[in-house]
């Protein structure tokens, strides 16, 4: 099979794609917006029927760099008079990068038991289909050249072996959470697993084998209630997958205007030496959030304007009887 070749621009963000591309998409707001590609068992944690909009834009001064788009559902729902509830999630993401976009839709389905006062455990179970993609629409070939002149109208007899690929895709996530009202206690916290990729799809456009590696996320939270009005959520998030790891620590303050809207603020830190912010604002029925990216210092170095943005739009409805706050 013949090989393609590309200009050198699009071989740079070509090579940057391929290298990645087996990788998933780390969200800079995550637990509020991404929580099903994190742990989908975090979803367990708030009381509330939700539906979450994100839109994430990253490198985009490289060729438009990676744009992704996702939509998060989220729907409790509890059994009689108990504080048992079965949790179903779905989620839909599209994400385009260079010559390659994904589609990725999953359902999610977990049990939370509550175990002793205030302690709460939850199993969930992933499933759901990948969709790979590979246009050659914008990529240009040795044949389109003639005298050393580029001409889009001259056809390219490059072959590629497939230009879409389809596979299942399983994960699962377990999560502990100790969750209480101001009036009681003013420290709650969770503790969170999971593993995406069980099966270890298959992704593979030309010749050789490229399985999507299997990634272990571990999270880790508190959220410390002040006497004022102001609440701290510090957390750690690690991620291992394909003989990478990423670790980034963070830190969430509330300033609560009332029981019902608060303003959101946040910094995390990574392991690669970048640093996003968060801010964000939320009511009863919904919340709006943006984080701004800012790339480590080597990086921008190399190539200047490689930053991202996020935004994300949530809306809210809660679906118990009682006033029990959420965790976050």
């Amino acid at each position: 099979m013949k090989k393609i070749k590309i200009t050198t621009a699009l071989t740079v963000l070509l090579s940057i794609v391929v290298s990645v591309k087996s990788q998933d998409i780390r969200f800079s707001q995550h637990l509020y917006s991404n929580p099903l590609k994190l742990n989908p068992a975090l979803m367990s944690i708030n009381p509330d029927l939700k539906v979450i909009l994100n839109y994430r834009n990253q490198w985009g001064n490289i060729d438009k760099g990676f744009n992704t788009y996702s939509l998060t559902a989220m729907y409790p729902l509890y059994i009689g008079d108990s504080e048992n509830k079965l949790d179903l999630g779905l989620s839909a993401l599209s994400d385009k990068y260079g010559a390659f976009s994904k589609l990725d839709i999953s359902l999610s389905v977990g049990y939370n038991l509550k175990v002793a006062d205030n302690n709460y455990i939850n199993l969930t179970l992933q499933g759901g289909y990948i969709q790979q993609s590979l246009s050659t629409s914008g990529l240009t070939f040795d044949d389109q050249y003639v005298l050393g002149d580029y001409n889009s109208s001259n056809t390219s007899n490059e072959v590629i072996a497939s230009d879409k690929k389809g596979i299942p895709d399983f994960g699962c996530g377990f999560l502990w959470n100790y969750s209480t009202t101001r009036d009681e206690s003013r420290l709650n916290g969770f503790a969170g697993f999971s593993v995406f990729h069980v099966n270890e799809p298959e992704m593979v456009f030309f010749n050789g084998i490229d399985k999507i590696p299997r990634r272990y996320s571990y999270q880790l939270g508190l959220k410390i209630l002040g006497k004022s009005k102001l609440d701290f959520i510090p957390n750690i998030i690690g991620n291992i997958q394909g003989g990478s790891s990423d670790i980034s620590s963070g830190l969430y303050i509330n300033y609560n205007f009332s029981e019902t809207s608060k303003l959101i603020t946040g910094v995390w830190y990574r392991k690669s030496k970048e640093i996003a912010c968060f801010i964000g604002f939320e009511h009863r029925y919904f919340m709006v959030g943006y984080s701004y990216d800012f790339p480590n210092s080597s990086m921008n170095t190399n190539i200047s304007g490689i930053y991202t943005h996020e935004i994300s739009l949530l809306f809210k409805l809660n679906m118990k009887k009682d006033d029990t706050k959420p965790m976050l």
